[in-house]
C-alpha cells in the first residue's frame, strides 16, 4: 500500500492493485485512511521544524570572541610598553610637584540594570488544507433507490440490473465490476452516472471526475452531475475551482440544487 501511494509499484503490480481497489471496498476504504494519515503525520512533521527553529535562536561565531579579547591584549600591552618607555628615557631635571591632597572622590551614580528584552512570538505554523472528502460525501447527488429493473424478465436481471443491486446494498467496488470503462457502457448514461457514484464512495475521485464531467451536458443527469463534479473539486484541494463553480450555481435562480450549494459555500466559508 505504501509503494502504491508512492508510485514505486511496477505498470503491472499498479494495475493489478487498482483492480483489487475496484472490487473490494474495504481494500479501498483502508488506503484512503492510509492516504489521511500520511497527510497528518507531514503536517505534524512541518509544524515540529518550524517551532524547533524558531526556539533556536542562532550562536554567534566563536572566533568574533577571540578577535575581540586578542584586541584587547594588544591594545593593553601596547600601552603598558610605551608608559615604561617614557618613564625610563625621560630625565629627571624637573624637582618633583608639590604635594597636591587628593580630591574627594564623587559618589557614583547607581547603574541601572540592562533591561531584559521582549520576548519574541512564536510565529504559529500555517494550518494545513482541510479534508473536504466526507463533506463532499455527505452531500453527494446519488442515484434514485428503488428504481425500475432494465430487464423485461425479473428472474434474468441485465448487468445494469446488478450493478443497481449491489449499489443499493452498498456493495461499491462490487457496482464497479459491473461497470467497466468502455465505448460501450459510456454510451449509457444511467451506468456512467451509477459508475460515477460507485467511484465517489470508494475514494476514487480522479475517476469520478472523468464520469461526471461526461454528463455536464446529460439531459437526464446533467444537474446531478454537474453538483457531483464540485463536490470531487472540493475533495480533490482544487477549493477554489470549487467555490467558483458552487457560487454560479447558487447564483443561477432556476438550479435545482442551489440552496444545497448556498449550504455547502456556508460551510466551507466558516472553516476559511
Amino acid at each position: 500500500m505504501e509503494s502504491y501511494l508512492n508510485g514505486e509499484l511496477p505498470p503491472e503490480e499498479h494495475a493489478e492493485f487498482e483492480s483489487a481497489l475496484e472490487q473490494n471496498a474495504d481494500l479501498a476504504a483502508a488506503l484512503a485512511r492510509h492516504r489521511e494519515v500520511i497527510h497528518q503525520l507531514d503536517a505534524m512533521r512541518t509544524r515540529l521544524k518550524v517551532a524547533d527553529a524558531l526556539q533556536s535562536p542562532p550562536q554567534p561565531p566563536v572566533w568574533g570572541r577571540w578577535a575581540t579579547w586578542l584586541l584587547s591584549l594588544f591594545l593593553l600591552v601596547g600601552i603598558g610598553g610605551a608608559g615604561w618607555y617614557f618613564m625610563t628615557n625621560t630625565p629627571d631635571s624637573n624637582p618633583p610637584p608639590a604635594f597636591t591632597p587628593p580630591e574627594k572622590e564623587q559618589p557614583t551614580p547607581p547603574v541601572n540594570p540592562p533591561s531584559e528584552p521582549l520576548p519574541v512570538a512564536e510565529k504559529k505554523p500555517a494550518p494545513a488544507p482541510r479534508n473536504y472528502r466526507a463533506l463532499a460525501q455527505s452531500f453527494q447527488r446519488e442515484p434514485l433507490t428503488g428504481f425500475t429493473r432494465s430487464s423485461d424478465s425479473p428472474d434474468v436481471p441485465t448487468r445494469l440490473d446488478s450493478a443497481m443491486m449491489a449499489y443499493e446494498k452498498g456493495n461499491y467496488a462490487v457496482t464497479l465490476t459491473f461497470l467497466p470503462r468502455n465505448t460501450a457502457t459510456n454510451a449509457d448514461e444511467t451506468e456512467v452516472f451509477l459508475r460515477g457514484n460507485a467511484h465517489m464512495k470508494t475514494g476514487q475521485w480522479q475517476r469520478a471526475t472523468a464520469d461526471f464531467s461526461a454528463l455536464v451536458n446529460s439531459f437526464q443527469f446533467r444537474h446531478e452531475a454537474r453538483f457531483n463534479w464540485a463536490l470531487c473539486q472540493l475533495a480533490t484541494q482544487k477549493t477554489s475551482a470549487a467555490v467558483q463553480t458552487l457560487k454560479n450555481m447558487a447564483a443561477d435562480p432556476v438550479y435545482p440544487y442551489r440552496q444545497l450549494a448556498t449550504d455547502l459555500l456556508q460551510q466551507i466559508t466558516t472553516d476559511q
